[in-house]
């Protein structure tokens, strides 16, 4: 029992249960369709695996307005050429081996039973380096899995002009996706930039006319202070020029407001976070802290949402705009 409860938390038992329908689906196809329940397991992988290789041939067609990569983590696998003995063929026996659903009928838990015998065969068939770099593979889905998520969440926050709640998601994802992007395909990086850079835009445009404006300053210097200046420092790292001409407009904005008059009071503090935004604390990429945790363990879910926001994204020109961004 203890096996069970640990194992229920590993990467390859969650990804299981993201996809036990498409598993439960196939299975029971195979079985309609065949008396000899011994070869049930293999017909049923080896459709699995030619309808995963189909759907990942033709993600470049849909991208960004759907992105088949969230349907299962073989289609992502076949998108990014991971490895097909080791990785592959592991990953797909993986989601009939771990699927607990299959236990509900006789028939179907023999095919789970099957599964787990040629699971464990193949595994003793492996080299070390080809069981840790299966295992890297669900740690990037898992994280290419996040990265989307914050995306969306950031996005859909973004056309509710929530900035300040939206800002730290799409940092977070723009970070991970960079992290990825030296490996595997990822989220669209110039759609990702281009909504941080809007984004920040928008929000340092709302603390400067706050900091103009009103007496107490206090908040407006901790939206600077905690989002703006981590956010700004990352602009001047990506390989893009809008966003090195964004940040570059941005501190412009600051140092105008030092031809202005201003309240003695204020002074001091735009000085210090003057002195920031031109010698930015070395740490200070590190500054924003995470948002809070959002959790889609529904795929169909994941898929209606991320259709939602790259409707959003499309009606108001945003995907264009960043296309032909620079």
């Amino acid at each position: 029992m203890q096996t069970q409860t640990h194992a229920a938390f590993t990467l390859p038992s969650r990804h299981t249960q993201l996809f036990f329908q498409a598993t439960q689906a196939a299975v029971n196809k195979v079985l309609d369709e065949t008396k000899n329940e011994d070869s049930a397991m293999i017909s049923a992988a080896n459709a699995e695996l030619r309808r995963m290789d189909d759907l990942a041939k033709s993600v470049p067609q849909f991208l960004p307005r759907k992105d088949l990569r969230l349907t299962h983590i073989v289609v992502y696998l076949f998108v990014n050429d991971a490895p097909l003995q080791g990785t592959i063929h592991q990953v797909m026996l993986e989601q009939f081996a771990h699927s607990v659903n299959l236990d509900g009928d006789p028939r179907t838990q023999n095919v789970r039973r099957q599964a787990s015998v040629k699971l464990t065969d193949l595994r003793k068939s492996l080299s070390e380096e080809q069981l840790k770099s299966h295992k890297r593979w669900h740690e990037d889905y898992s994280k290419f899995r996040r990265t989307v998520i914050n995306a969306l969440e950031g996005i859909e926050l973004f056309h509710k002009e929530r900035y300040q709640e939206a800002l730290p998601y799409l940092y977070h994802a723009y970070s991970m996706n960079r992290d990825l992007q030296h490996k595997v395909k990822g989220f669209d990086d110039k759609l990702l930039a281009y909504y941080q850079r809007q984004c920040l835009l928008q929000l340092n445009e709302v603390a400067i006319t706050q900091f103009e404006s009103e007496e107490d300053v206090s908040d407006a210097m901790t939206v600077v202070n905690q989002l703006v200046l981590p956010c700004l420092s990352m602009l001047f790292q990506t390989p893009y020029q809008d966003d090195t001409l964004a940040a570059e407009e941005m501190r412009d904005r600051w140092c105008s407001i030092l031809g202005q008059e201003v309240a003695g009071n204020k002074v001091e503090m735009l000085q210090d976070f003057l002195s920031k935004l031109f010698e930015p604390p070395t740490d200070v990429r590190c500054s924003i802290k995470e948002p809070p945790t959002v959790t889609v363990r529904d795929i169909n879910q994941l898929l209606n949402k991320h259709a939602g926001v790259m409707e959003l994204a499309e009606t108001h020109g945003y995907i264009e705009a960043a296309a032909s961004s620079k």
